[in-house]
């Protein structure tokens, strides 16, 4: 099956792009599973875990690549169950009284060492995928949680 260009477009409508790359696409409430179904959708390749755990990148996470093609050019979608890259979380907690008095507010970060990823190598040849076509060498689509509000 090749690569479905329109999935791509899906994909990205329902991230928001890092405030650290244009290369770097966020799926807010992401995870290994969304990340699974979003590479099903792409690719046509349905993964089993086996699948996940055979390869083992040097950085420690495991990897599937599709190696796939459009229009002649080589077009590789990957798999990672992690990534080199950290992500920062926030947390927004406000503290309430039962009948909804405000008491205090706490707000606190944390770095998490990489998240489930798909990267797409040369997507400046995905014509139709218009956000991505002036990217050369890769893109990368992180899933992951990076702000949580509790009341």
């Amino acid at each position: 099956m090749p690569i479905d260009q329109n999935q791509i477009n899906l994909l990205l409508d329902s991230s928001v792009l890092s405030t650290q790359s244009n290369r770097v696409f966020m799926v807010e409430r992401g995870n290994m599973m969304t990340a699974m179904s979003w590479f099903t959708k792409i690719t046509g390749q349905r993964l089993a875990m086996a699948d996940l755990t055979r390869l083992k990148a040097a950085g420690g996470f495991f990897i599937h690549t599709y190696a796939g093609n459009v229009n002649g050019n080589p077009v590789n979608v990957n798999l990672r169950g992690g990534s080199s890259s950290s992500i920062t979380s926030e947390k927004h907690v406000m503290l309430l009284t039962k009948d909804y008095q405000m008491l205090g507010e706490i707000h606190s970060t944390s770095t998490t060492p990489g998240c489930p990823t798909i990267d797409i190598t040369n997507p400046q040849h995905l014509g139709g995928v218009p956000r991505v076509v002036t990217l050369d060498g890769r893109i990368e689509i992180k899933f992951a949680t990076t702000y949580t509000y509790v009341q």
